[in-house]
């Protein structure tokens, strides 16, 4: 039983890698070509209204790292036995700690201390488990139908 358990945190992990390899290349295509800020910055919103912009910006990041995260929180809710907040914060534990790993911290007190930071690091911890609420409140009888 011990191994079937190993087994499953270690599909969770797998998934984690996967998701934080999609995450990565999704923004960095994402990134270049943002339609939003994009507008935002052809309109000089942000000189008139930088709180709003910071906000409109930040609400778009989140939802598009839920978004991302939908398929794989998607994923842990059709197999049975990774169904479960134990795999999820294993995925989300591997998916951090690629995201960190060759991360330079010698500049980290500056990070530390700027807000967007830490709204980054909540969004990247928070989006697979937000997901997989969102998977979860569907009715079971969605999934049926649709297979």
């Amino acid at each position: 039983m011990k191994e079937h358990r190993l087994a499953v945190l270690l599909a969770s992990a797998l998934i984690g890698t996967f998701y934080w390899w999609v995450v990565m290349h999704a923004w960095a295509m994402h990134i270049v070509d943002n339609p939003l800020n994009k507008w935002l910055l052809a309109i000089q919103f942000p000189r008139n209204h930088l709180a709003l912009y910071k906000v409109l910006i930040y609400s778009h990041d989140a939802a598009f790292n839920v978004l991302l995260a939908i398929p794989f929180a998607s994923m842990f809710m059709l197999v049975a036995r990774l169904n479960n907040w134990q795999c999820i914060a294993v995925a989300v534990l591997s998916a951090n700690v690629a995201t960190f790993w060759d991360a330079d911290w010698t500049a980290a007190p500056l990070l530390f201390a700027h807000g967007g930071f830490w709204l980054g690091v909540g969004m990247s911890l928070l989006a697979l488990p937000v997901a997989f609420l969102m998977v979860r409140a569907i009715p079971d009888r969605w999934l049926h139908e649709s297979s």
